[in-house]
């Protein structure tokens, strides 16, 4: 599997190798696969609260998988293997 392939992929599962050699040649709009993945696939909540260091405290709570739920499925801030 290529890199470009395997980056992709982790991204999206059900992306084809057809989507990505449009998504390269600028025939579709890698954003929208996203976002219209999400949209169909994934759930997310948010909360408010009052300062800044309760939010960055729950962040981190959901990020180390101390809540019910578990670990996130995405997680940004962690480095992928081939991809830094």
């Amino acid at each position: 599997m290529s890199q470009k392939r395997a980056f992709f992929s982790k991204r999206i599962p059900t992306l084809t190798n057809n989507n990505i050699e449009e998504i390269a040649n600028g025939k579709l709009s890698f954003d929208k696969l996203i976002r219209d993945y999400i949209h169909e696939n994934l759930t997310f909540r948010f909360v408010e609260t009052e300062k800044d260091k309760i939010a960055y405290e729950l962040e981190n709570a959901i990020k180390n998988g101390t809540l019910n739920a578990g670990k996130p499925f995405l997680d940004p801030t962690l480095k992928e293997i081939g991809f830094q």
